[in-house]
Order: C-alpha cells, then sequence, then structure tokens
C-alpha cells in the first residue's frame, strides 16, 4: 500500500490542524507520535518489536509517499488509536483510509511487518 505521510490533517472543522508549535499536523508527525510512544498496556515489549517502530517511525519523518505492507498499515492505525486523543485519530483514519492503495502488480499483504 502507498501513502502520503506527508498529508496534512483535517479537523473536524474541516480546516488544517496543526501541533502545538502551530506546525502544521501531517498524517506522518502524528504516525511517529504513535509510533514512537509508551504505553501502559505494553510494559515489557520486545526490544525487536521497538525497533520495528523504530524504523517504521523514521519512514515517516522523511515524508512524502511510503510503500506500506498491510500489517505495517495496521500497526500504525492500532498505535493511533491507542496514543492520540478522538480529533487525531479520526483525522489520521481518515486520511489512511482516503489515501492508501495498493501499488499496481503488489500483493497488498507483502512483505514483512
Amino acid at each position: 500500500m502507498r501513502l502520503d505521510v506527508s498529508k496534512v490533517l483535517k479537523g473536524i472543522d474541516g480546516r488544517d490542524m496543526t501541533d502545538a508549535t502551530g506546525a502544521p499536523a501531517t498524517l506522518g508527525a502524528v504516525a511517529v507520535i504513535a509510533l514512537t510512544g509508551n504505553y501502559a498496556d505494553e510494559p515489557q515489549l520486545a526490544g525487536e518489536e521497538k525497533f520495528a517502530r523504530y524504523e517504521l517511525a523514521l519512514r515517516m519523518v522523511r515524508g512524502g509517499v511510503v510503500e506500506l505492507t498491510v500489517d505495517q498499515l495496521a500497526k500504525i492505525k492500532a498505535l493511533i488509536g491507542k496514543g492520540l486523543g478522538v480529533a487525531a485519530v479520526g483525522a489520521a483514519w481518515s486520511a489512511i483510509e482516503a489515501g492508501s492503495q495498493e501499488v499496481p502488480g503488489q500483493a497488498s499483504d507483502g512483505g514483512v511487518g
């Protein structure tokens, strides 16, 4: 799946969302927050999973259109849902649903998550 993580998220009012500093809140920035968060229900998260999340976060920081497996996209969505508030979750999930597209000639479930 391909996803433009540079896309600025839209608020409930349809206006561009911003972060605490006033900068545009992009899908990638929100994903990085979620991927790098510490969660109470994951007190013993394995180093391998932490590193996988770190690598995904690096791809989000670079911006632009990124290619993700279905599992990676599901992980990003789940962590956004777990770590962020209602407005950010709604905006991010809407952007993911609207912007994810399969790469022609490639199975959507291929690759390592």
